[in-house]
């Protein structure tokens, strides 16, 4: 399919360039159902533009939503399937071969809209031309990120991400105050934990790399859809994504000094939410909040926050509203101490004009226009990418360093990072990359939830799709050694190589990370030897030599014993209780009031169940093989209410602790209302109670105001206090004591004086 193309246009204040597309969508279309219908595997787009060919094999994207995707209905109950097979992605083919392209396609109505990603040239992308234009001869635009300019409209010192951090802090102000954890907590947090960041820490984030997403549109959005159908928005959707899965999978992040680093990002749509007129009851009296048209971006933010979305990382709507001074977007900055906000935030509930209101922090917005023009996707894509870096905990970039453009910084040509104040030209280097201070914040944050400090929960989530550079090699996949960063394995194409990703290298029969059964020299290990040894439960398992997967091994029989016999083996497996090798049912014995009960040692012995008594198993002659059996340690004993400890004594459980047990006492709003009630009926009591009080203080400081040495010379020297030593009578000073050295009985002293600092 080739395209012809006219003259080069100026399509708007963002697109500077662009060329036409005019394949034919009849053919298109037809191939797609084909590949919908499982007849072809891939889909095939062939153009030429940019003074290039362009061969873009597809096929369909399972990575972008999650098999458990649901759609949420306008009643805003109910859930539907929502069908994504007209979502693709791919890479370029044919010569100039690029192994490391990414193409994310979209196909509606034989048209194609998305993006592709050519490392070394450039991202192109290709919307429909009736976005731009009024019955244009073409159905498609395709433009290129060095033709563009993603902030048309600079204005003053004050950019839109300067404003944002504004309306953020006056919203944070109220959620910090009320937040149990101070700033004060947060420094000691992070001073405590200062040693743990020596040790040197390099993990990928493996099987739970996944934050899922909850994604919507308002009616202002649906309003500005074209073609007003769900697959626009749900492309819409599926191109944010995937840009932002491009961006965050392949950075490794690190702090400054490189002891901690985390990789592996992924993001997969969970639920998504199409908001429409009817749906909200938009010109009628019961209309929601996002029907307002004039909401300002701090409250269209809140507005999102009052929903619970406790099931997901990350809650975010798309809009089509020109916020103030081109605000393009808002999002609540995630931290590694106990402050509110960003990644995995639960739902609180906070104050709010003297009420408490619950507020979900787990949140952002975006939206797509710009002083009344709409923005291009490369501009929103950076937008998203952005807020969802506030939300992994990364303020804006500061500094020569970390914000280099326009300095006399040798990395200054390179451009500024992702997370720079004002949006950037787009065509730089460093624009689709994190800075060095983004790093170090996001590696902080994401240590503090995936290691749950600092009261921090961890909602990544094992990822259903296949995804290559998670270490496992799944579906579709021939080897998987992670990013090109970590790969050691020289079998196998790692995420980001030279090679195809995630197969074999040329005339290599295995890689290692298919299984155990290959060696580094990426053949398979001689036949008969053991590849997993025996243990209490398995029988031991030997290589075939022809396949780099360990097989099955054998089970050992049923009611083996394991685990210092304490427990049996069911079905190879450690699980089973020690009492059915007798065929009798484990129990508790329980403490009884007085001394008739068991010892606390006792209770935690293994015991059985004879008929309907709890006895224990080696009081009775057919046990003497369970002699000494104890539970092993921290098992519950006492009927649940205690554990075994080290010296194999159950320990009763409290439940709440004494310090819980002394805060219930003191803040109860019982005692503390009968409290209340004492005070305001012996009011009289309560005002002796403190003339009495200031009495005894002025008193105190009466008497000992003789005694505090004064610098004043016109004062009285202060009286000493001394006491005399018992047996001990006044003297006559013996002979030559002039000559004695005497300490001088004035001590020297200095008063430190102690400045405080309140940084705001």
């Amino acid at each position: 399919m080739e395209i012809s193309f006219s003259e080069f246009h100026k399509l708007d204040d963002y697109i500077h360039h662009y060329e036409p597309l005019n394949y034919d969508t009849k053919q298109f279309h037809a191939n797609h159902e084909r590949v919908k219908r499982s007849i072809e595997p891939h889909l095939y787009l062939k153009f030429k533009a940019f003074d290039r060919d362009f061969n873009i094999k597809l096929k369909q994207d399972k990575t972008i939503f999650s098999d458990t995707h649901r759609h949420k209905n306008e009643d805003g109950k109910t859930e539907s399937y929502i069908d994504t097979s007209f979502i693709y992605h791919g890479h370029l083919t044919g010569k100039p071969y690029v192994p490391t392209s990414y193409a994310h396609m979209a196909v509606i109505n034989g048209t194609a809209r998305g993006f592709i990603r050519i490392p070394g040239d450039a991202i192109y992308h290709i919307d429909p031309a009736e976005i731009y234009l009024k019955n244009p001869e073409f159905h498609s635009v395709i433009y290129s990120e060095k033709h563009m300019d993603l902030d048309p409209y600079q204005f003053g010192p004050i950019s839109a991400c300067q404003i944002w951090a504004i309306l953020y802090m006056s919203e944070f102000v109220l959620i910090f105050a009320l937040y149990e954890a101070s700033n004060i907590y947060a420094r000691e947090s992070n001073e405590q934990d200062s040693e743990k960041y020596h040790r040197t820490r390099r993990d990928n984030l493996g099987i739970k790399n996944t934050c899922n997403l909850y994604l919507r549109s308002d009616p202002m959005l649906w309003n500005h859809t074209d073609e007003r159908t769900k697959e626009e928005i749900i492309a819409f959707f599926s191109s944010h994504v995937a840009a932002i899965n491009e961006i965050y999978s392949r950075t490794v992040f690190e702090t400054y000094d490189r002891n901690i680093q985390w990789s592996g990002v992924n993001f997969v749509v969970q639920r998504t939410s199409i908001m429409t007129n009817t749906g909200q009851k938009c010109n009628t009296a019961a209309q929601t909040a996002y029907c307002n048209s004039n909401i300002d971006v701090s409250n269209f933010l809140n507005l999102n926050s009052l929903d619970n979305h406790d099931d997901f990382c990350l809650a975010y709507v798309f809009t089509y509203r020109d916020f103030n001074q081109g605000t393009l977007g808002l999002a609540w900055v995630g931290a590694a101490t106990r402050a509110a906000g960003g990644i995995c935030e639960k739902y609180k509930k906070y104050p709010e004009n003297d009420i408490e209101v619950g507020k979900s922090l787990n949140t952002g917005i975006v939206t797509i226009v710009n002083y009344g023009k709409k923005v291009p996707s490369r501009v929103s894509h950076l937008t998203f990418a952005h807020e969802v870096g506030h939300n992994f905990g990364s303020p804006h970039d500061t500094g020569v360093e970390c914000a280099p453009y326009g300095t006399s910084d040798p990395q200054a040509a390179m451009g500024n990072y992702i997370m720079f104040s004002s949006a950037t030209m787009g065509d730089k280097d460093n624009n689709d990359n994190f800075s060095k201070c983004s790093k170090d914040n996001i590696t902080r944050v994401l240590d503090a939830v995936i290691n749950k400090n600092n009261g921090k929960v961890n909602c990544f989530q094992s990822s259903t799709t296949a995804f290559c550079g998670n270490g496992l090699v799944e579906e579709g996949e021939e080897c998987d050694c992670g990013y090109v960063s970590d790969c050691t394995d020289k079998c196998c194409y790692a995420k980001n190589s030279e090679g195809k990703e995630c197969t074999r290298r040329p005339n290599k029969i295995c890689s290692p990370t298919a299984g155990p059964c290959c060696s580094v020299e990426c053949e398979f290990l001689p036949k008969s030897e053991v590849c997993r040894p025996s243990d209490s439960c398995t029988k031991e398992s030997l290589f075939t030599g022809g396949s780099s997967s360990c097989p099955e091994p054998g089970r050992q029989p049923n009611k083996t014993f394991c685990n210092d016999k304490t427990q049996v083996c069911l079905e190879g497996e450690c699980r089973g209780s020690v009492c059915l090798r007798i065929d009798w049912g484990e129990c508790f014995l329980t403490s009884t009031e007085g001394d008739n009960g068991p010892s606390k040692e006792e209770l935690c012995f293994i015991a059985c169940m004879i008929l309907v008594d709890c006895v224990l198993a080696n009081t009775t002659k057919p046990q003497k093989v369970f002699l000494r059996s104890y539970l092993f340690l921290g098992s519950p004993c006492d009927n649940f209410r205690g554990y075994c400890d080290v010296f194999h004594r159950c320990r009763g459980v409290d439940a709440e602790g004494p310090l819980a047990r002394l805060k219930n006492l003191i803040f109860d709003p019982k005692n503390l209302q009968t409290i209340k009630d004492w005070i305001e009926e012996n009011w009289w009591a309560v005002l002796l109670m403190a003339i009495g009080l200031v009495v005894v203080m002025g008193v105190f400081i009466k008497v000992c105001a003789v005694h505090t040495p004064s610098s004043n010379p016109r004062k009285a020297a202060a009286r000493k206090l001394t006491l005399p030593r018992r047996g001990q009578h006044s003297q006559p000073p013996p002979p030559g004591g002039n000559k004695q050295n005497r300490r001088n009985p004035q001590g020297n002293f200095s008063v430190s004086k102690y400045e405080l600092h309140l940084d705001i």
